[in-house]
């Protein structure tokens, strides 16, 4: 359920942030309001959808390569090592698709440390919206 995710991330990711809750009840409230057609909207805007035929490994390590490349410092040699490793360790698995959640982890901490990687498409809204976390925070 959407409001019981959004209260998960409030006091598991963002419990330094006191507009959290406050935020997530909004989002809530509004989904209930209006439905979640703006959320579809969006995530078939925005997302990319993978069918159970493509091979995540692939897809994911393509992805990581192309935030290293655009958005880190890091030598091309040294992330294609990084790639490589994780790589061998990802298809030794006998179920792939069960994967997807340390592909998913493994992007969110990217996203965390490569935080230009993420481009907002209009302006956020609101007179104060919450500000990320500090290096120190996490």
């Amino acid at each position: 359920d959407f409001g019981r995710c959004m209260t998960n991330l409030c006091k598991t990711k963002f419990q330094h942030n006191p507009q959290c809750s406050g935020a997530a009840s909004m989002y809530q409230m509004g989904t209930s309001m209006f439905g979640g057609d703006g959320f579809q909207g969006l995530q078939n805007d925005f997302c990319t959808c993978v069918s159970k035929s493509t091979d995540l490994t692939k897809h994911y390590l393509d992805l990581y390569s192309r935030i290293y490349q655009s958005h880190s410092d890091m030598p091309k040699e040294e992330y294609t090592d990084k790639l490589n490793s994780l790589e061998k360790k990802m298809t030794t698995t006998t179920e792939p698709r069960k994967d997807v959640r340390k592909f998913g982890g493994l992007l969110y901490k990217m996203l965390k440390k490569y935080d230009t990687a993420i481009v907002h498409q209009d302006q956020r809204i609101g007179k104060n919206p919450p500000r990320p976390p500090s290096k120190d925070e996490l």
